[in-house]
């Protein structure tokens, strides 16, 4: 007899970003099993540019505005041509707007209140890095859990990463963000029959500087390395405490979940551990105020995206105002 796998309903109202040119079959699919978990609302949403004003078409003229309103209709023609394949497999709406591509699917965010947003990364740059600007916009910006499917022909994922901060000041708010990436994380894992890594990379970066002034440094750094060693896993303890109880002994006894507490930048590490697990998604939260959670406020973030391979899930801290407003 299987095991009834039992899951959370995270998210109610989910929009997905596809291509009116050229919608992948593969995103369209993984999103309807997303909502269709979640019991959740589904929206497919694309954007068109906006048209310039040309030769003898002044700016918000008939012509211009006819034109304009003749892509919308074209584009949302071919996107519910192409979707009415899957109309029996779920309820969605289909909706095409007219604007900058970041900031109209943002402020759509913002005012339909969706709480999950799913994406393809834009395009790949010359270097093959898979996040561009403007996928690092939509990170920086959205205000919602943003996941980007790198390998949308993996409808599954296998190896789970849930990467957390354990802040010196034991700040609630950061607690509360590892909480979520936890709970998400474990979430995702049970409907993947995924294996679930929670990770934790450490690195007292005062460390160095005290043991200049010490006269046996080298101990003085093996003793400050073991220091913040136990600190870690004292806290990761604590976390899969607060983990078992925010899902539930049951829930939490069916993922397979592995623990690991690694010394060093999270820059160079997380990434590394990635590649080395060969990990499918990684879980990780945005704009903190410390550690590897403070992801996307400066050069460290920049650095683990760019090499990072697999797709991402990131999460935003409570109480995070988006910077766009509406007009």
């Amino acid at each position: 007899m299987g095991v009834e796998v039992k899951v959370m309903k995270r998210f109610n109202n989910i929009l997905s970003v596809i291509n009116d040119k050229n919608p992948n079959k593969e995103l369209i699919l993984k999103s309807i099993e997303i909502a269709k978990s979640n019991q959740a609302k589904l929206t497919f949403i694309s954007i068109v540019p906006i048209i310039s004003a040309g030769i003898g078409m002044p700016p918000g003229g008939p012509i211009s505005k006819d034109l304009q309103q003749h892509i919308l209709s074209d584009s949302l023609s071919a996107l519910h041509k192409t979707l009415s394949a899957y109309d029996g497999c779920y309820n969605f709406e289909v909706i095409v707007l007219a604007g900058d591509h970041c900031n109209e699917i943002i402020k759509r965010v913002i005012t339909e209140k969706h709480d999950l947003l799913i994406s393809l990364p834009f395009k790949k740059n010359i270097l093959d890095h898979i996040f561009t600007s403007k996928d690092m916009h939509l990170f920086r910006k959205c205000p919602c859990p943003i996941m980007f499917v790198n390998d949308v022909e993996k409808l599954t994922f296998k190896r789970i990463i849930a990467a957390v901060d354990f802040d010196r000041f034991k700040d609630t708010h950061n607690d509360i963000l590892s909480d979520e990436i936890t709970s998400l994380a474990s979430q995702i894992a049970l409907m993947n029959f995924a294996h679930l890594h929670i990770v934790n990379i450490y690195n007292p970066r005062y460390f160095r500087i005290a043991s200049n002034w010490a006269d046996q440094p080298e101990k003085l750094e093996r003793e400050m390395k073991d220091y913040e060693y136990k600190y870690a896993k004292q806290r990761m303890e604590e976390l899969m405490e607060r983990l078992k109880t925010n899902i539930g002994e049951e829930m939490y006894n069916q993922i397979s979940i592995q623990t690991h507490l690694i010394f060093g930048s999270a820059e160079e590490q997380l990434p590394l551990f990635a590649t080395k697990n060969h990990c499918d998604l990684l879980v990780m939260g945005t704009v903190a105020r410390t550690g590897i959670s403070g992801l996307l406020i400066g050069n460290t973030a920049e650095d683990i995206l760019s090499q990072l391979k697999c797709s991402v899930l990131a999460i935003k801290p409570k109480g995070f105002v988006s910077p766009i407003t509406i007009n």
